[in-house]
């Protein structure tokens, strides 16, 4: 089953823009797809109850880490159940624009998962501020994994929570961090 997914959390977003996602994809995907929000607030028939045990960790006074809540959906057994363990999935952040197919996107060699590399950002750069933790070449704005390609991230966020909502600001520097290879892009994770 293809599914696809988006996070809405606090007020910043409503239901109107995820409405407009879910229009987005349903006019540039010819796929047969399940569209689902992971929400604080649920209100559809596609929203599903955001999980919170990683809420115990975020601090807001420094706005750390505060796009953790996407991480919920890379071990999507614990929200679809284990019938989802085969299931292929994508995701978008709300305010993407679709102007194309996205099929594509379906259509890809899929033996590791994929993430966005900001080609908008200068390599150069990104390795220059490595240790600064800023200027990450990726972008998780759209992320493609099948079956439980992204449980490896999830195990280690559930393992090493505090350390993790401490010392990263985004979620993309502490995938760059962790699961990409700035110096070799072919050799890593995404």
């Amino acid at each position: 089953m293809k599914n696809i997914l988006c996070v809405k959390w606090g007020d910043k977003y409503t239901s109107e823009h995820v409405e407009k996602l879910k229009q987005q994809v349903e006019k540039h995907c010819s796929y047969d797809f399940n569209f689902y929000c992971l929400t604080d607030k649920p209100e559809k028939e596609y929203d599903i109850q955001l999980p919170t045990w990683m809420d115990e960790y975020y601090i807001p006074e420094k706005n750390f880490f505060w796009a953790y809540r996407k991480c919920y959906m890379f071990d999507q057994t614990k929200i679809f159940g284990e019938d989802s363990a085969n299931d292929e999935f994508l995701f978008f952040d709300i305010d993407v624009l679709i102007h194309k197919s996205i099929d594509p996107l379906w259509e890809m060699p899929m033996d590791k998962p994929y993430i966005v590399r900001g080609w908008w950002n200068n390599i150069d750069m990104c390795k220059k501020n490595y240790g600064k933790i800023k200027s990450t070449p990726l972008n998780s704005s759209v992320i493609r994994w099948n079956g439980l390609q992204l449980k490896k991230v999830y195990d280690h966020i559930e393992q090493h929570a505090s350390m993790i909502f401490f010392t990263y600001s985004t979620i993309d520097n502490y995938f760059n961090h962790f699961f990409y290879n700035i110096h070799d892009e072919e050799d890593c994770f995404f």
